[in-house]
């Protein structure tokens, strides 16, 4: 027979029972807020006359867990190139 225990001196702990014995433990953690990962850029969109890149980095480094917030700022850039160069 199977029995979910559940240990109120700890949010989110639980123990899985069959007949007495634990198969396994799922404990509560901290909570884990995301980071960001290395900035990644894009190509220019354009080889001449100005064009944009684009920087992107995202929130898994580590990925939020636990109820962990996630990053929602300051994950996209954009940059001016290719500005000296006129098209022919």
């Amino acid at each position: 027979m199977l029995r979910r225990q559940n240990f109120p001196n700890r949010i989110a702990s639980q123990r899985i029972c069959m007949a007495g014995s634990s198969l396994f433990s799922l404990d509560a953690q901290d909570p884990v807020t995301g980071g960001w990962s290395a900035w990644m850029d894009s190509p220019c969109s354009r080889t001449c006359g100005g064009g944009v890149i684009i920087r992107q980095r995202i929130c898994n480094n580590p990925f939020p867990s636990w109820g962990g917030a996630f990053r929602v700022r300051e994950g996209v850039e954009f940059r001016l190139c290719n500005l000296e160069h006129k098209c022919s």
